[in-house]
């Protein structure tokens, strides 16, 4: 009996190194989307805070100067908001383009396993065939050595 071998075993383990690789990338991507996630959420909550806060000193009749330097923090604030927003877009993208890689790169090696498995099964059924046409050989082969010993014993 023949051993099974598998023509594009050697693509296969391309794909799955390859497949690994993207997994690998695409959970870096995520993990630096939700850093600049996070980053973006807590420069929005202290902008937030920063309006308030100038809205309550406009309230409570605080000083022009004072209002004046906290809208300038404000302004700063919004800006690095916004870099920030540009960032996490930049990543949620990136994120979007190598989950698109992963994916294409993980159906290439189903399409193989797939592949595989049928070669093998029609592998399996061939080495059958030659089992049963082997056993039928032998069986066959007793049946004639019978016959003609049986023939001769009573001649």
């Amino acid at each position: 009996m023949s051993r099974f071998r598998f023509r594009l075993q050697d693509l296969m383990k391309l794909v799955e190194s390859r497949e690994k690789e993207r997994a690998t990338q695409l959970a870096q991507a995520q993990q630096a989307a939700a850093m600049a996630r996070l980053h973006a959420e807590t420069l929005s909550a202290l902008r937030n805070a920063g309006t308030e806060q100038i809205a309550a000193a406009h309230g409570r009749g605080t000083a022009a100067g004072s209002i004046q330097q906290m809208s300038l923090i404000l302004e700063q604030l919004e800006q690095h908001h916004a870099a920030a927003a540009n960032v996490l877009s930049s990543a949620e993208a990136e994120v979007a383009r190598l989950r698109a890689a992963y994916t294409t790169v993980a159906q290439e090696r189903r399409v193989l396993d797939k592949l595989r498995e049928r070669r093998h099964d029609a592998w399996r059924l061939e080495q059958a065939q030659q089992e049963q046409k082997q056993m039928d050989e032998i069986a066959s082969g007793r049946h004639g050595q019978k016959k003609s010993s049986g023939g001769s014993a009573s001649a």
